[in-house]
C-alpha cells in the first residue's frame, strides 16, 4: 500500500483535450515531464507538483510562435486543415504587441473604436496569415500646399512569419506608417487639380512602392483603397464644393439651352411648312401615317419571325431540344424587354411607386438603375446597384464601362479599363470563362466578349451531363447592354 505525504489527492483525467505536466524527485531536481497517456493520472509518491495543461488548437492559416527551453523558436502552422498541440515543459508562447485603433480592453469586449488611427498597442499571440484590412486616415499636402484628409483601407498580409518575427515586433504598425509615408510622398508631387483627376492611379503606384521594405518584414501590401478625401481647411473645402457645383450648373445650363434651341428650330420649320402647304400637309400626313403604320407592322412581324428562325437554326446542332432553345430565347427577350421598359419609364411622365420590401428585389433595382442611367443620373444608378446582389461585382463595373469610366463613378469603381483588360487576360489563362467575359465587357472588348461567351455556350450546350440556366446566365448577363446585333461574331459549329 502507497501513502502520499500530501494526503488524499484528486486524480486528473488525461484525454484528447487535457494533459498534465509533472515535476518528479525521482527524475532529479527541477525535472518536468509531459504526460499525454489517456486515462486518470494519479500522482506517485515521487511527484512533487502536477499541473493541468490544456491543448492549444491552431485554426487554418494561423501560426503560433513557441520558445523552447534552449531559447530556439518553433513556428506551429495550422495549414489548411488546422492542428493542435500541447506545450512541452519549459515552453511558452511568444506574445507580440501590434498597433491597433482599439484598446486591449475594448477588443476583449468586442468593441471597435477609432479604427483608422492605431494609437494603441495590443497583445497578439496567434498570427493570422490571411489578408487583413487596416483602415487609415492620413493628412497629406499637395505641391500647391492644399492639405487633404485621406480615408481608406490597406489590404495587407503576413506571408513569412519567421522573417516577420525576426525583423519587427509590430508588422501592422510598420505597414500603416510606411503607407502613410509613401502616400505623403506621392501626393506632395502633384497639385490638387492633378490629384483630383488621377488619384486612383496615384494610389495604385503607392501600393506597388517599397516592395523591398515589406518583403524584409515578411509582409505584403496587396491593395490600398482611398474611399474619400476632404480638404483640411474649411474655406478651401467650401471653395472646392462651389467650383464643382458651378461646373455642374454650367453643364446643365448648356444642355438646357441646346435643347431649347432644337425645340425652337423644329417649331419654326414646322410653321413655315404648314403655312406653305397646309392642305397638302394634312393629306400627306394622313396617308403617310397609314402607310408608316402598315409598313412598320409588317416589317416588325417579318423581322421578329426571321430573328426567331435564325436563332433556332443557329442553335440546332448545339441544342437539339426545342425546349432548350426556347428557354434561351426567352432569357434574351426578358433582358431586352427590361432595357426597353426602363427607357420608356425614364423618357415619359410616368411615376413608379415602390415599397421598402420592393427594394429587396434585384430585378426592380436593376430596372430603377436603368431608368436613372437613361437620364444620365449615373450616381443615382450606382446607388441603386449597390443594393443589388451583383451590383459591386458586375453591374456597377458594366455601368462605368458603358459611359467610359466617368469621374462621377470613380468612388464606386476602383479599376480602370486597362485594369479590366489585364484581368480578362488572367481569367482566360486560368480558364475562368464567366469572369473573363465580364472583364472583357468592362474593358469594352465587345467583339471578343461576345465571341468568348458564344464559344463557351456552345461547349456548355454540348456537355454530355447537360447544362443549367444559371450556367448560361453567368455567360450572358455581362452581355445584356452590348450592341450584339452590330458585332461581328464568327459562327461556331
Amino acid at each position: 500500500m502507497e501513502f502520499s505525504i500530501k494526503g488524499v489527492e484528486k486524480a486528473i483525467r488525461v484525454d484528447e483535450e487535457t494533459a498534465v505536466i509533472v515535476s518528479s524527485r525521482r527524475a532529479g531536481a527541477d525535472q518536468w515531464r509531459l504526460v499525454t497517456e489517456k486515462g486518470p493520472f494519479i500522482p506517485s509518491e515521487d511527484d512533487d507538483e502536477v499541473l493541468e495543461s490544456k491543448i492549444i488548437k491552431v485554426d487554418p492559416h494561423h501560426v503560433y510562435i513557441v520558445t523552447t527551453r534552449d531559447g530556439t523558436k518553433k513556428f506551429i502552422n495550422g495549414g489548411n486543415n488546422g492542428t493542435a498541440f500541447f506545450l512541452q515543459p519549459y515552453e511558452q508562447i511568444n506574445t507580440m504587441r501590434w498597433s491597433s485603433g482599439t484598446s486591449q480592453k475594448d477588443l476583449a469586449e468586442g468593441k471597435i473604436n477609432n479604427a483608422a488611427k492605431p494609437t494603441f498597442l495590443v497583445e497578439v499571440s496567434c498570427i493570422d496569415t490571411r489578408w487583413q484590412d487596416a483602415q487609415f486616415m492620413f493628412a497629406v499636402q499637395t505641391s500647391d500646399n492644399v492639405k487633404l484628409n485621406l480615408e481608406g483601407h490597406i489590404f495587407w498580409q503576413i506571408q513569412d512569419v519567421p522573417k516577420m518575427f525576426a525583423n519587427t515586433n509590430d508588422p501592422k504598425g510598420d505597414v500603416w506608417k510606411n503607407t502613410r509615408r509613401v502616400l505623403n510622398e506621392v501626393v506632395s508631387k502633384v497639385t490638387l487639380a492633378e490629384f483630383m483627376e488621377s488619384f486612383n492611379d496615384l494610389v495604385k503606384n503607392a501600393t506597388t512602392a517599397d516592395a523591398e521594405f515589406y518583403g524584409l518584414r515578411g509582409t505584403r501590401v496587396h491593395r490600398v483603397e482611398v474611399t474619400g478625401y476632404t480638404c483640411a481647411d474649411k474655406r478651401t473645402e467650401q471653395t472646392l464644393q462651389e467650383v464643382n457645383q458651378e461646373t455642374t450648373n454650367k453643364i446643365n445650363r448648356i444642355r438646357k439651352q441646346e435643347s431649347e434651341n432644337e425645340v425652337e428650330q423644329a417649331k419654326m420649320e414646322a410653321l413655315i411648312h404648314l403655312e406653305q402647304q397646309r392642305s397638302k400637309l394634312i393629306e400627306a400626313q394622313a396617308e403617310n401615317e397609314r402607310r408608316k403604320a402598315s409598313f412598320e407592322g409588317a416589317a416588325k412581324g417579318v423581322q421578329l419571325a426571321e430573328q426567331v428562325k435564325s436563332f433556332m437554326s443557329m442553335l440546332n446542332d448545339s441544342l437539339p431540344e426545342t425546349s432548350d432553345r426556347l428557354l434561351l430565347l426567352k432569357l434574351f427577350e426578358q433582358n431586352k424587354a427590361m432595357v426597353e421598359n426602363s427607357g420608356k419609364l425614364a423618357g415619359g411622365n410616368a411615376t413608379l411607386f415602390v415599397t421598402p420590401e420592393d427594394m429587396q428585389d434585384p430585378l426592380l433595382l436593376k430596372f430603377l438603375s436603368m431608368s436613372a442611367e437613361h437620364d444620365m443620373r449615373l450616381e443615382v444608378a450606382a446607388e441603386y446597384l449597390l443594393q443589388h446582389p451583383q451590383g459591386p461585382t458586375m453591374q456597377i463595373p458594366l455601368l462605368a464601362a458603358r459611359h467610359g469610366y466617368p469621374e462621377v463613378l470613380q468612388a464606386y469603381v476602383a479599376m480602370t479599363r486597362s485594369d479590366q483588360q489585364e484581368r480578362a487576360s488572367q481569367f482566360l489563362a486560368d480558364g475562368d470563362i464567366p469572369q473573363a467575359v465580364l472583364a472583357l465587357a468592362c474593358a469594352r472588348q465587345d467583339d471578343q466578349a461576345v465571341q468568348v461567351a458564344t464559344d463557351a455556350l456552345t461547349t456548355l450546350f454540348q456537355r454530355p451531363g447537360g447544362w443549367t440556366l444559371a450556367e448560361a446566365r453567368q455567360l450572358l448577363e455581362p452581355l445584356e447592354s452590348l450592341p450584339i446585333q452590330d458585332l461581328g461574331v464568327k459562327e461556331t459549329c
